[in-house]
């Protein structure tokens, strides 16, 4: 490691290159030693590191082939491994390979679906034919899902179409036709009395009315039956039953017959429904006011008590015949003397005299005036009432419209605001009628108790009388003088300027005036 003659000189142990690899040579002091780059080991780096033998053993899962590199390794993954180690299993469900709902089960480098019922295959993929094996008989089979469905022909029914529909079983003939069962229909044997499909139309042997005397008629089934009211018989209820054969009436009284029943006519003084009793013409006590009666042949006589008469003792003796009451005073009568009762206005035991209704001079500013029961007061002037007790103010309330003042006078009087006329003001003036207010051929148009006006362009004003400056805005440019017209204006340029506002500055040179 030393040399020279006093072993004074370092021998350089990197001056050979002995680092491999390009590895660094590091002298030292009777030695080397070499910095391996990444991948290498060894004294001299002479070694290549296998990555793929670590002290765990093969870096690479799963059967992953492991494969040596400079400083790194590389995994060659068996199929459905992924990843740097081969660590990652593919999710192979990942697409949802599996159809119609069915379940996916992901497996090594492979999956298997769970399909549902009614669907087959590996990505269940075929509806299962569930028709197979099966027999409709009298039908045709529809394949569902994971069901199927016979559809029968007609006249048959079951779920495999194997029964006969009884179209009779549904009792479909009516008034006791016979049903016949056909295929897919039926037919009825109508009695007679009856038609139709069903029989359902009975013959109505009652439309000719045969039953007489008010009975009425029951249709039947080819036939028809009377139930007579009382006292008529017979078939068709024609014979009258005859209640006056046992001859009931008694005491000579007529017998009469009529509808289940008779009728006696008994003779004077005998009564009862055959005749049988005698009659006390008392017992009703005819007598009316106390009247005494006495029972005679077929009659009575009343004795009457005193103030009445009549053959019932029935009428009081009037003392108001002779009308003793005056001024249409009404007359009570009582028993042998009267009351008269007068109108307002007369009094006296016959109503006789007047009453004065003026008496308590009761209009306080007007003349009285006395009449029948009541009197009228001629009130002097701005009062009023029926008693004249109440000032007039004619205008409470206000009569007049349109915000006019009301003057009391007799009569009131209206004070109409501008726009307005007539006794109360109700009248609007048409100011655009009587002669236009609008200038400068402004349109009126009348608003209530004025007007406005229309302006053409180029005026303004309450009526157009104003012509609008359009100078205002300062139109013309570059000095020019603004000449207001209607609706319009005009510029006048300085020289040297053009234009409709001279905003042109005039190119003198186009003319080459220079030689």
């Amino acid at each position: 490691g030393f040399s020279g003659s006093f072993c004074e000189r370092n021998i350089n142990e990197c001056n050979n290159n002995p680092c491999l690899n390009d590895g660094t040579c590091l002298d030292e002091t009777g030695r080397y030693s070499c910095l391996c780059m990444p991948g290498y080991t060894g004294v001299n780096c002479q070694h290549d590191i296998d990555e793929c033998s670590t002290s765990k053993g093969n870096p690479c899962l799963n059967g992953g082939v492991c494969q040596d590199q400079l400083n790194y390794y590389n995994c060659s993954c068996p199929a459905g491994f992924e990843g740097l180690n081969c660590e990652v299993n593919i999710n192979e469900c990942s697409s949802a390979p599996c159809l119609n709902a069915g379940k996916c089960i992901d497996k090594t480098n492979t999956y298997t679906c769970d399909c549902r019922k009614g669907y087959s295959g590996p990505n269940c993929q075929v509806n299962n034919n569930d028709c197979q094996g099966i027999n409709c008989n009298n039908g045709r089979c529809v394949d569902g899902l994971d069901t199927y469905t016979c559809n029968c022909n007609s006249g048959y029914t079951g779920q495999h179409c194997n029964t006969h529909i009884d179209e009779c079983a549904s009792k479909p003939c009516l008034y006791g036709g016979a049903c016949v069962d056909l295929h897919n229909e039926y037919e009825c044997k109508c009695q007679l009395g009856t038609s139709g499909r069903n029989c359902e139309v009975n013959y109505d042997e009652c439309m000719s009315n045969p039953c007489r005397n008010g009975a009425m008629c029951l249709d039947g089934i080819n036939k028809f039956t009377c139930e007579c009211k009382a006292g008529f018989t017979g078939r068709i209820c024609e014979i009258d039953i005859d209640d006056c054969a046992s001859t009931p009436c008694l005491n000579g009284g007529t017998c009469t017959d009529m509808e289940n029943g008779f009728r006696c006519t008994c003779l004077p003084g005998y009564y009862g429904s055959k005749c049988y009793s005698d009659i006390d013409e008392c017992a009703s006590n005819p007598c009316t006011n106390g009247g005494n009666c006495s029972n005679r042949h077929n009659r009575f006589y009343c004795k009457c008590q005193q103030g009445y008469t009549g053959y019932r003792c029935e009428t009081e003796i009037n003392e108001c015949h002779s009308n003793p009451c005056q001024h249409e005073g009404v007359c009570q009568d009582f028993l042998t003397y009267y009351t008269c009762t007068c109108k307002a206005g007369y009094t006296g035991n016959k109503c006789e005299l007047r009453v004065s209704n003026c008496s308590s001079n009761p209009c306080f500013h007007g003349k009285c005036m006395d009449t029948i029961n009541e009197y009228i007061c001629q009130c002097d002037a701005y009062y009023t009432g029926s008693n004249c007790d109440i000032k007039i103010d004619p205008c409470s309330p206000n009569p007049c419209q349109n915000s006019a003042e009301c003057h009391p006078h007799i009569p009131f009087k209206c004070g109409c605001i501008v726009g307005y006329t007539g006794i109360y003001c109700q009248e609007d003036i048409n100011e655009c009628a009587h002669s236009n207010p609008c200038r400068n051929a402004g349109t009126c148009i009348n608003t209530r108790g004025s007007y406005l006006c229309q302006c053409v362009l180029g005026y303004k004003g309450h009526q157009c009388e104003f012509n609008y400056n359009d100078c205002l805005t300062n139109p013309c440019l570059n000095g020019g003088a603004c000449t207001d017209g209607v609706n319009r204006y005009d510029c006048s340029c300085v020289n040297g300027f053009t234009g409709q506002h001279c905003e042109t500055d005039i190119n003198e040179c186009l003319s080459s005036p220079c030689e």
